[in-house]
């Protein structure tokens, strides 16, 4: 980050603030100690159509097939939340991100989700 060209020392600075407050408010609800989705999205003229949830159901075969106990992941209140509990996931926990508030454009409230194989 800090080596890239034709971004400002100062943004630098502020995108590496805003990281750690986000890594900060998310170890008070969860960890990075397991496994989990780091990035999920399906192009949006495709939602809908039943891929997403094919998708992350092949996840979860593989995870149980090599004996992940569970699985986590973060999603932000604007997104299709509903579509994870739908699949078996829980809420685990909620955490405010200044990063999904400066570059996702949403409220920055954060939920972490759980499902446990």
């Amino acid at each position: 980050l800090l080596l890239m060209k034709g971004v400002a020392f100062k943004r630098k600075m502020y995108y590496l603030k805003i990281i750690n407050t986000h890594e900060a408010n998310r170890r008070a609800v969860e960890s990075r100690d397991s496994s989990e989705v780091n990035l999920f999205v399906v192009d949006p003229g495709t939602q809908g159509k039943g891929y997403g949830k094919r998708l992350l159901f092949e996840f979860i075969a593989a995870c149980k097939e090599h004996d992940v106990e569970r699985i986590v992941l973060e999603t932000d209140n604007e997104s299709n939340h509903g579509f994870y509990t739908h699949l078996g996931f829980t809420v685990k926990g909620s955490f405010f991100s200044p990063v999904l508030k400066e570059y996702s454009r949403s409220s920055g409230e954060t939920f972490i989700y759980e499902m446990k194989l």
